[in-house]
């Protein structure tokens, strides 16, 4: 029980780590700011 939930836990931080990744890609190629 508590080996599942700690898989979908890291599921999900890592598919959360991904979208992070993906967003702050999009914003640093639409903001000059970043660069």
């Amino acid at each position: 029980m508590s080996r599942q939930s700690s898989f979908n836990i890291v599921l999900s931080i890592d598919s959360t780590f991904s979208i992070t990744k993906s967003l702050e890609l999009h914003w640093r190629d639409r903001t000059p700011f970043f660069q």
